[in-house]
């Protein structure tokens, strides 16, 4: 059974396996769970923590590396060593945007300038006019995908339904 929210007593519930579950969770850095050799390290220490979860990104380029193609070894792997210690996995989606650039955006969506545009400083102008900061003197490409794209949307959420529909062993 997917963990849900109930009502108990006029207050929300976490349900895990049909049991209230309180979340004693910690938050992996963003590019952690993109190594499961580096995520040992990480579970032995949420164990001697106390932590019975952890916060892990699940990136779009990390299951769909090639436009259509769906790879979910790697956040089976997470999952696998979650149950392997008796944990659980609340996994963040990191699109379209993370901390407003797109940096977890697959590669074939950061080249395609046209079908996936960015958000733009100066109307037209796909580079910042002006120094971009103190410390960075120079006019530099500005990446951040624009909310405007339609087609980044379209893609962005057929990614996400595909994981959040992924294969049945992710028996949450």
């Amino acid at each position: 059974m997917i963990p849900h929210i109930e009502k108990k007593n006029g207050l929300p519930v976490l349900m895990v396996e049909d049991k209230p579950f309180i979340l004693l969770a910690g938050e992996v850095h963003n590019s952690d769970s993109s190594s499961p050799a580096y995520m040992e390290g990480i579970w032995d220490i949420a164990e001697q923590l106390g932590m019975n979860a952890l916060l892990l990104p699940a990136t779009w380029e990390m299951i769909e590396p090639e436009e259509g193609k769906f790879d979910f070894s790697l956040p089976q792997a997470l999952i696998d060593q979650a149950r392997a210690r008796g944990m659980r996995i609340v996994f963040l989606w990191f699109g379209s945007w993370k901390n407003a650039e797109c940096m977890y955006a697959p590669a074939w969506v950061k080249q395609d300038l046209e079908r996936f545009p960015r958000a733009q400083i100066e109307k037209g102008r796909n580079k910042a006019g002006r120094q971009v900061s103190p410390t960075i003197p120079v006019k530099m490409p500005y990446t951040t995908l624009s909310y405007l794209g339609t087609e980044t949307m379209r893609a962005d959420a057929k990614a996400f339904a595909a994981f959040m529909g992924s294969p049945p062993s992710w028996d949450f």
